[in-house]
């Protein structure tokens, strides 16, 4: 299993079954010759914000979302860079479009939704199905917000608010492909 490949992530900060099924796909991707390393998984509802500020001082634009409008303000999502320059230290990201095919087969395949499906920008993404749009995601907001939070620091709170997101959609068995 290509655990290795999620090191960039906090895995616990993301839906046990996004981790389930990204790991059966990053294995099944490297057995056709192609590894995607994550680079994004849960992303902070306050970081589109500060985005957003940044956007003045750079053109580099990581997100589009606002607060509480991206799967991966709940942890249902996940984006992979193709290594492109293996001969080089550390990761050197491939962005030529047919490098991320391989990723949307094996995307559908585990039944994730991939980003590719959608704009060409969106080729690294995956993520679980049922939250694509804001109003599937609106739910999930008042969920997060209303969640009891336990934990002494910032990320054992997060993940509690996650959680209970986590037991919403578990319940509702909203993701089952």
């Amino acid at each position: 299993m290509p655990y290795e490949l999620l090191k960039r992530v906090d895995v616990e900060l993301l839906h046990p079954s996004l981790v389930h099924r990204v790991v059966e796909m990053l294995s099944a991707c490297r057995v056709a010759g192609f590894d995607y390393w994550a680079v994004s998984g849960f992303r902070s509802a306050v970081l589109p914000v500060a985005c957003e500020q940044d956007r003045t001082r750079s053109r580099f634009i990581v997100t589009k979302a606002r607060p509480f409008q991206s799967a991966h303000h709940f942890g249902l999502a996940a984006d992979f860079l193709h290594g492109h320059d293996v001969g080089k230290p550390g990761l050197q990201a491939g962005w030529n479009p047919e490098d991320y095919e391989e990723l949307g087969r094996q995307a559908h395949h585990h039944g994730l939704i991939w980003g590719g499906d959608y704009k060409l920008e969106g080729r690294p993404h995956v993520q679980l199905p049922g939250f694509t749009t804001p109003a599937e995601l609106k739910p999930l907001e008042h969920i997060y917000l209303a969640a009891r939070v336990h934990g002494h620091d910032a990320r054992s709170r997060e993940r509690s608010r996650l959680q209970t997101v986590w037991m919403h959609i578990d319940a509702a068995d909203v993701t089952h492909v």
